[in-house]
C-alpha cells in the first residue's frame, strides 16, 4: 500500500494534450523525499541522440521546459547532497493527427538525500519510463516497470537492524 501511495507521489502526473502545436512540454516540481520541500537549483539534463538540454529548479523547485516530439530523451535530475534520479521519456510513433496541440506532462520528483550506507548502484537505472500508447491517445508510464523500481529503492534505503553483541560464556 506504502508502495503505490509512493508511484502516486512520484508520479503526480497529467498527461494531455494542451502543449504548443507539436511539442511536449514538461513541467514539475522537484522536493525531498522525506521532508517534502522544494529542492533550489536541481539540475536537469535531458538527454536526445542531436541534443542536449539543461535546466535549473527555480526558487520553488519548479521547471518547465519544451521539447520537440518524436524523440526518446533521458531525463536526469541531480542536486548536491541528493542521489541523482533518472526518467525515460518516449515521444517517438505518435501518429501525426495525435500530434496536434502537443502534450503537456507534470512530473513532479522526490529526491533522496545521499547516505554513504545505501548503494548508489540502485540509482544508476530510469525510475520511471514514459511513452506514447495509441489506446489512451497519451504519454503514459509503465507502472509495473516503475513500481519494481521504487521497490528497489525502498529496499536498498530501508534500515538495516543492527545485530547484537553475542558473548561466549564457557
Amino acid at each position: 500500500m506504502k508502495t503505490k501511495a509512493l508511484l502516486l507521489i512520484f508520479l503526480a502526473l497529467v498527461l494531455t494534450p494542451k502543449s504548443n502545436a507539436y511539442d511536449l512540454l514538461l513541467m514539475g516540481k522537484v522536493k525531498d523525499a522525506k521532508n517534502n520541500k522544494p529542492i533550489v537549483g536541481c539540475d536537469i539534463t535531458i538527454l536526445t541522440n542531436d541534443t542536449l538540454y539543461e535546466l535549473t529548479t527555480d526558487k520553488q523547485g519548479e521547471y518547465s521546459i519544451h521539447l520537440p516530439l518524436d524523440r526518446k530523451y533521458e531525463v536526469t535530475y541531480k542536486a548536491k547532497k541528493y542521489f541523482s534520479k533518472n526518467i525515460e521519456i518516449d515521444t517517438q510513433n505518435i501518429p501525426e493527427e495525435d500530434k496536434e496541440g502537443g502534450f503537456e506532462m507534470h512530473l513532479d520528483g522526490n529526491m533522496i538525500r545521499y547516505k554513504k550506507k545505501i548503494n548508489a548502484e540502485v540509482f544508476t537505472k530510469p525510475m520511471a519510463r514514459c511513452k506514447y500508447e495509441a489506446d489512451s491517445q497519451s504519454l503514459e508510464f509503465d507502472i509495473p516497470y516503475t513500481q519494481k523500481r521504487m521497490e528497489e529503492i525502498a529496499a536498498a534505503t530501508q534500515k538495516k537492524p543492527k545485530k547484537k553483541a553475542t558473548t561466549n560464556s564457557n
